[in-house]
């Protein structure tokens, strides 16, 4: 294990995490990608090149990662089943007022849908904000 290395990752692993965390939307999931950066990242510190920069090449393996997992099928399922809060029981609410609290869902699968089709600089972009 290099030095540089290991002080980068002393030093930015909350950063980064907090970085994944935005992009893919769920902390959890992003804790499973900066564990897989890590250990990528040492097996393949024979690759780096010295001179360049260190947070640049960990966080392309990040984002290469994250990429990856909001491409799989395990994200695109997950969601289409996003939790509404606030949604309470339907017992008491009109045709229209349930239709009114689903809105907000179909918000989201929009906001998904677009995300989806932006190239990766200007999604990542759009996720740091």
């Amino acid at each position: 294990m290099d030095k540089l290395l290991q002080d980068y990752w002393d030093k930015n692993h909350t950063k980064l995490l907090n970085f994944i965390a935005r992009r893919v939307g769920n902390r959890t999931e992003a804790q499973d990608i900066i564990q897989e950066t890590l250990i990528k990242s040492y097996e393949k510190f024979h690759t780096f090149r010295e001179g360049s920069n260190i947070g640049t090449w960990v966080y392309r393996i990040a984002i290469n990662f994250s990429n990856a997992y909001l491409r799989s099928s395990y994200y695109k399922n997950l969601r289409n089943h996003i939790p509404i809060s606030g949604v309470g029981n339907f017992a008491d609410l009109s045709r229209e007022e349930i239709n009114k609290k689903f809105e907000l869902r179909e918000d989201v699968k929009v906001a998904h849908f677009v995300l989806d089709y932006l190239p990766g600089l200007e999604r990542t972009a759009v996720l740091m904000m």
